[in-house]
């Protein structure tokens, strides 16, 4: 049987549309995102669920870039989507040792 799971981390779209892409009206279709393939029986261990929290939070970074020489402001608009991002995917994977490792970053800051 075959176990794999996906999800796919998704922008907030408003966010992305409104704030780093001005002036273009993206439907949530238009909005990037990226698909992560994973094991489901991987993320049962602490280091198979810290891999997958990883990629989730690499992959947000990626849909959500901060602008090269933006100001803070922008900077803290794409902070934001990449936190929205990833609190989507996680919401999607229905894990918990991934969901506990997210609430963990949290609050880090």
């Amino acid at each position: 049987m075959n176990t794999t799971k996906t999800t796919t981390v998704l922008a907030a779209t408003l966010i992305l549309a409104a704030t780093l892409i001005p002036a273009v009206h993206a439907a949530a279709a238009d909005a990037p995102s990226i698909v992560i393939h994973y094991d489901a029986n991987g993320t049962r261990t602490e280091a198979g669920a810290r891999d997958l929290y990883r990629r989730i939070a690499v992959a947000a970074q990626q849909v959500c870039p901060i602008a090269i020489g933006g100001n803070l402001e922008s900077a803290a608009r794409a902070k934001q989507c990449q936190a929205d991002a990833v609190t989507r995917a996680i919401g999607q994977v229905h894990e918990q040792r991934v969901v506990e490792i997210a609430a963990a970053h949290a609050r880090r800051g």
